[in-house]
């Protein structure tokens, strides 16, 4: 938790901020960004209460802003039973390759709750080319045993078929064939 955090000025300029933002989004979306809570990753524990308390706004305001900012403008994603807020392009504007930096923002990421949250925060580790361990990556959606013996299956199935078929293609003059094969002369040059 850092005692101050910048704005870009590029805030102010952004499209969706600059068209589809109302003042009252701009102003939440300023608080999201800068509250006391806002770790070094963008992912943090914070209450409606609290956002409640520390804007001003009514509970009620504060879940139509959340709804807004996660739906309508794809900015953040809450998650009211862990109650985590996820700023989504948080790394974009305040990710440095520093390497306290970078070891503050994984020690960070292992503390994050939602399962989804910490997937998509160790894929913007990785594609800001941040060292680390990219196998213990988990997948956000993981494949289930179901579907992977489902493809084993068929691929034994296209191995077997293509077997049937060799038979065919030997009783056909290929190899394997009654018939006599004529060898090639080697040349004597």
């Amino acid at each position: 938790m850092a005692l101050y955090r910048q704005v870009h000025t590029q805030f102010w300029t952004d499209p969706k901020v600059l068209d589809d933002m109302t003042p009252e989004d701009r102003y939440f979306m300023l608080y999201l960004m800068t509250n006391p809570h806002v770790n070094q990753c963008g992912c943090y524990e914070l209450s409606k209460r609290q956002m409640s308390n520390e804007t001003g706004y009514t509970i009620e305001i504060v879940e139509k802003l959340l709804s807004r900012m996660e739906t309508i403008h794809r900015v953040i994603r809450f998650d009211g039973e862990s109650k985590e807020l996820l700023i989504v392009n948080f790394s974009k504007y305040n990710w440095t390759c520093s390497p306290k930096v970078i070891r503050c923002i994984l020690r960070e990421i292992e503390n994050v709750k939602t399962p989804d949250f910490r997937a998509f925060l160790l894929n913007e580790c990785v594609k800001a080319g941040y060292p680390m361990d990219t196998l213990s990556i988990p997948y956000a959606n993981p494949m289930d045993t179901e579907t992977q013996e489902k493809e084993k299956e068929k691929e034994k199935e296209k191995k077997e078929e293509k077997e049937e078929e060799k038979p065919a293609a030997d009783a056909a003059g290929g190899a394997g064939s009654d018939k006599p094969r004529k060898r090639a002369k080697k040349s004597d040059s």
